[in-house]
């Protein structure tokens, strides 16, 4: 009888195991770019959630980052007395000790050599730490977990805490012992240190330096925009490796999608707006603004004095030769615009391996990249009274296809220089447009 009982029991605990967090996954996740970041993170229970309502495109709450940094931050235990920091760090759950995450190597982190950017200090300069952002009393404790200042959704200033203070702490500081039969230890009130001293943009430039976050995050720290689930979950993925399971990929090795050509020099010779017409492309290969033509769409598009982050510097019809302003759109902005017109996706921050899923699901994305895909190379710009260091040698093309087993993007490029009244369309090898891509990560994408 004590034997029927035990088999029932495990069954019954082997069913809720399945429908929870081995159950199909869905469409919205198995086709999302990032979306094995978010599973990983759910199938090794450091985040439970349903996963048939889970949108991986809503903003992540700190409720849910409460969860996460929780199990990391008092999860890290020694192999050896004589090992040091690296892959021997694991993360055992609290109950479940087969779950094991592993923090990154340090030297790939702490030794990643970058210049000191002086622009995101003249950027950040005037903002300051989330005051009690992350008292991690407060944010890794379950009993104030739930409170409604947690049910709100992580914003980048918050989050640019969370990730800063989660790896000083996991290099600075001991990690918890436990002992071989998996009881933890639980030291109440002492999970991550606060570094108030810390100025926001040190922390900034510190993540981003350790290739953590990108240009484009730190650009929407100051405006202070919240994080999606799946944006967070690949940051937490950069950090601490996770030993989850993987989506089976569905999506096809070879995608070319067909759409008109554009181009941004002839019959319209808009010199500088490929951002426009790129993305104007992006939008009709998926239906949207069908009968809309460039000039109306370049026209419409906001403008700004100097700023980027605002509206278009400039004209798209004229050059600056003096190369005194930054004669672009960034794609916040630009993705705003475009929302009129469909259902557009600001993807920048996306490594080139999620737009590459991108293109293979069939959205077509714009890539801000450099002109003939020459070395980046930058000036500082009078953007709003400050200095900033922008990149120069800007332009904009359309991915329109991917083939995954030769790793080459076909492209739409509207400079057809050589031949304004031929359209200017190739195939070129990731190992060539991956590094340019790299630099800035910015694109949009058409959903």
């Amino acid at each position: 009888m004590k034997y029927i009982k035990k088999m029932i029991v495990t069954m019954l605990i082997f069913t809720l195991c399945a429908n929870s967090v081995f159950a199909k996954v869905p469409k919205s996740l198995s086709e999302h770019p990032l979306g094995n970041s978010i599973y990983k993170l759910v199938s090794s229970e450091l985040l439970k959630t349903n996963l048939k309502k889970l949108n991986p495109d809503t903003s992540f709450t700190r409720n849910e980052a409460a969860q996460i940094i929780n199990k990391i931050a008092n999860g890290f235990i020694k192999k050896s007395k004589n090992n040091k920091w690296g892959s021997n760090l694991k993360y055992n759950d609290t109950k479940i000790c087969k779950n094991k995450y592993y923090l990154n190597e340090p030297k790939n982190l702490l030794n990643k050599q970058a210049y000191f950017d002086k622009s995101i200090y003249s950027y950040l300069k005037d903002e300051h730490s989330v005051a009690d952002s992350l008292n991690m009393k407060r944010i890794t404790s379950y009993k104030n977990a739930n409170t409604k200042t947690n049910d709100k959704a992580i914003s980048r200033k918050y989050l640019t805490e969370v990730l800063y203070n989660l790896i000083m702490w996991t290099y600075d500081k001991e990690p918890i012992d436990f002992n071989k039969k998996c009881k933890i230890k639980v030291r109440p009130n002492e999970f991550i240190a606060d570094y108030p001293n810390v100025p926001l943009y040190e922390k900034a430039e510190f993540l981003r330096k350790k290739g953590v976050i990108t240009y484009s995050f730190i650009r929407d720290i100051k405006r202070d925009t919240v994080v999606s689930k799946a944006e967070f979950s690949m940051l937490i993925n950069k950090i601490v490796d996770i030993e989850g399971r993987s989506i089976t990929s569905k999506l096809p090795s070879y995608k070319l999608m067909k759409t008109k050509y554009i181009s941004q020099l002839y019959p319209l010779r808009a010199v500088v707006g490929c951002e426009g017409t790129a993305l104007l492309m992006a939008l009709q290969a998926k239906g949207y603004a069908k009968n809309v033509n460039l000039r109306t769409f370049l026209d419409n598009m906001p403008k700004h004095k100097s700023n980027p982050e605002k509206g278009f510097v400039g004209s798209p019809y004229k050059a600056d030769l003096s190369k005194k302003t930054r004669t672009t759109i960034f794609p916040p902005v630009l993705t705003k615009y475009a929302k009129k017109y469909g259902n557009v996706v600001n993807v920048s921050g996306y490594d080139a391996n999620a737009i590459k899923k991108l293109v293979l699901a069939g959205k077509p994305v714009i890539a801000y990249m450099t002109m003939n895909y020459e070395k980046p190379y930058y000036r500082t710009y009078n953007i709003e009274g400050k200095k900033i260091r922008y990149l120069s040698n800007n332009h904009i093309v359309m991915i329109a296809g991917y083939d995954k087993k030769t790793n080459r993007y076909f492209i739409k490029d509207p400079y057809n220089k050589k031949n304004v009244k031929k359209p200017y369309e190739y195939w070129i090898k990731a190992s060539k447009f991956d590094p340019i891509y790299n630099e800035r990560k910015h694109a949009v994408a058409v959903y």
